[in-house]
């Protein structure tokens, strides 16, 4: 299995499900992503103001682990009436609400930049841009540094709207290709798989998810590239009285000394408040 698999697979697959937006338009994918999104601001019905984010972590994934016996506030989000997300915030571990970052939309309503505030100057220091084409569909998506407008990251995507598939290749701020990621979309328009590739252009690992009758992901079985079943994930969901899911716990399928079973790994709760519609 090669290296990036394991954060590939879960970082992007992920965060790129659930933080994707699908537009339909003449029976067309269109394909439009928030860079830095989490994904827990997404797939909400009503007049969401605003999200409280909690996570509570049982299982460490990765090399940074923490200690505590409740839920912490991961994240906060701000929404305007149209239903857009204005304004992020993410807190330390010890509860340390950290500078925002600000969303600004076209008059297609469509996301064409990030500005992240700095602690010291409280002024945005780190722009991400958004490019698209005429369709909609993000062709890039950059950061740069706004002092001397230098390019730290982009990401750069390659869209087939026939296959309903799309990829993206991450280069650094020397224009080294770091990975590259596809994403294959189902009848209804709904990630429902993605592929993780090797530097060489070999397939590395696959991801193919389920969904419940709401569109929800509910599943994901992560592949190697002999086809071999490496990892299962199984996530179940609490809402509210709007639809909106207000707790999600990700269960891992794990097999020890001959049992196996599901492992629960995390349960984020979304602390959910809505405008006054009276």
């Amino acid at each position: 299995m090669f290296d990036l698999s394991r954060s590939i697979l879960l970082l992007i697959c992920l965060t790129v499900l659930f933080a994707s937006c699908t537009i339909a338009q003449q029976k067309q994918c269109i394909n439009q992503m928030d860079r830095w999104s989490s994904g827990n601001e997404n797939n909400l019905s009503g007049a969401v103001k605003s999200i409280r984010v909690e996570e509570q972590i049982y299982e460490f994934e990765g090399d940074f682990i923490y200690k505590h016996d409740k839920p912490l506030l991961k994240e906060r989000f701000e929404f305007d009436r149209q239903r857009r997300k204005t304004e992020h915030y993410t807190y330390t571990t010890d509860g340390r609400e950290l500078p925002k970052s600000v969303s600004s939309y076209n008059e297609k309503n469509w996301l064409i930049k990030d500005d992240a505030y700095s602690a010291l100057s409280q002024k945005p220091y780190l722009q991400t841009r958004y490019i698209y084409d005429d369709f909609g569909n993000v062709k890039e998506i950059a950061q740069f540094n706004i002092e001397d407008n230098s390019l730290l990251q982009k990401w750069v995507f390659t869209n087939d709207l026939q296959k309903k598939y799309f990829e993206f290749a991450d280069f650094d701020s020397r224009n080294k290709q770091r990975m590259r990621v596809g994403f294959k979309r189902d009848e209804k328009c709904r990630l429902a798989e993605i592929f993780a590739y090797q530097p060489n252009g070999k397939l590395g690992t696959k991801s193919i998810f389920s969904f419940d009758k709401n569109d929800i992901p509910i599943s994901v079985v992560n592949y190697s590239s002999d086809n071999a079943v490496i990892g299962k994930r199984k996530y179940e969901y609490g809402f509210d009285s709007q639809g909106n899911w207000i707790k999600r716990s990700d269960f891992e399928w794990t097999e020890k000394d001959g049992k196996s079973d599901w492992k629960l790994m995390n349960v984020v709760y979304r602390k959910i408040v809505y405008f006054d519609t009276k």
